[in-house]
């Protein structure tokens, strides 16, 4: 028999206010979800598209999602917001770099 890990539930009640988060897994995937200021709620895969740093634990509020390892920030719909030392990267375009959505 398959043992499957236990499935943390997550509801939308869960996420009334902009900027309401949380973390789960779920097949082995860190992912989060969180509501942005157009009232839409989104789920993400949980890691950082610079090197892969878990960005959400737990739940909470945020204004933006900062990864804690390099402090590339996004925005509540998933759109890279800034990222620090990137400014004259050589071909470096923002626009095109967003968390994956599921």
């Amino acid at each position: 028999m398959i043992q499957q890990a236990p499935f943390k539930e997550g509801r939308a009640n869960q996420l009334e206010d902009t900027g309401d988060c949380f973390a789960f897994e779920i097949a082995d995937e860190s992912l989060f979800c969180i509501k942005g200021r157009d009232g839409v709620i989104r789920t993400f895969y949980n890691v950082c598209q610079h090197r892969a740093h878990q960005l959400v634990s737990g739940e909470g509020t945020t204004r933006i999602v900062v990864c804690p390892y390099h402090a590339w920030t996004y925005e509540l719909t998933g759109g890279l917001r800034a990222t620090p030392n990137t400014k004259f990267v050589e071909g470096f375009e923002k626009s095109t770099i967003c968390l994956t959505a599921v």
